[in-house]
């Protein structure tokens, strides 16, 4: 990256503000309310079932890499997606 290139975020992806972060709770309501699995939306996203598990609990930071990611597209963080 050049100094003066920016970090791109995924398309269609708006960064939540601090207001709209979520719950672990809200996000499996969402999947609920959806009727969209978790597996489902990992394979659409392709990160592992289990990560994505492991994020929605909590038992990861999500400070980088894919559990930051998503976290970020789970509404559960703000941040960029930095591809």
């Amino acid at each position: 990256m050049t100094p003066t290139s920016r970090p791109t975020k995924a398309r269609g992806q708006r960064p939540p503000t601090d207001a709209a972060v979520r719950t672990g709770k809200q996000v499996k309501a969402d999947f609920e309310r959806t009727g969209q699995s978790v597996a489902e939306w990992a394979r659409k996203h392709n990160v592992s079932r289990s990560l994505v598990y492991e994020v929605i609990a909590g038992r990861r930071a999500c400070k980088r890499g894919l559990s930051h990611r998503i976290a970020v597209l789970l509404g559960m963080k703000i941040g960029e997606i930095v591809e």
